[in-house]
């Protein structure tokens, strides 16, 4: 929803076509979805979801090492395919993974599309919906410069 990006960007903490730098670390990433059949709010052309992208990697571009934060998964992957096996993410977020090669991107939208993948030299992470416990971490070690992620899942427990 465009007014989430407005609160998140007026909090100080958005990171839509925005960009942080921790160190040898950028962290850059862009909100919203591409165009789907169920007009959700926030999707953006393939044109424009590439045009955030840039616009946020340049504020990281010479950072060691890159970690993407994209709600649109890549196209053509294991973390963009509904139940019946169509997939449906973004081939401008695909085509930038492929030309920038960030070391690791954590994408969601497609909740059934939990997993991780590659993509060129970058994995990629799909954590799955928050509501069915699906979350992903992930992990800088700033002494080696490894960039890491993990699945995890939430337990839940009924408390009667």
């Amino acid at each position: 929803m465009p007014w989430v990006i407005d609160a998140l960007a007026a909090a100080g903490i958005s990171l839509h076509g925005e960009a942080r730098r921790f160190g040898d670390l950028g962290i850059f990433g862009c909100g919203g979805s591409n165009v789907t059949p169920m007009d959700t709010p926030t999707e953006l052309e393939e044109h424009e979801l590439s045009a955030v992208l840039e616009r946020a990697h340049a504020g990281v571009a010479d950072a060691p090492r890159r970690l993407l934060i994209c709600h649109t998964p890549p196209f053509d992957t294991r973390l963009d395919r509904l139940r019946n096996g169509t997939p449906v993410g973004s081939p401008a977020v695909r085509a930038f993974i492929e030309a920038v090669r960030p070391d690791l991107a954590v994408v969601g939208h497609i909740h059934e599309g939990r997993g991780i993948d590659r993509v060129g030299d970058t994995t990629v992470v799909n954590p799955g919906a928050l509501r069915d416990g699906g979350y992903a971490v992930v992990e800088y070690d700033e002494a080696n410069g490894a960039l890491r992620a993990e699945l995890r899942r939430l337990e839940t427990r009924l408390v009667l």
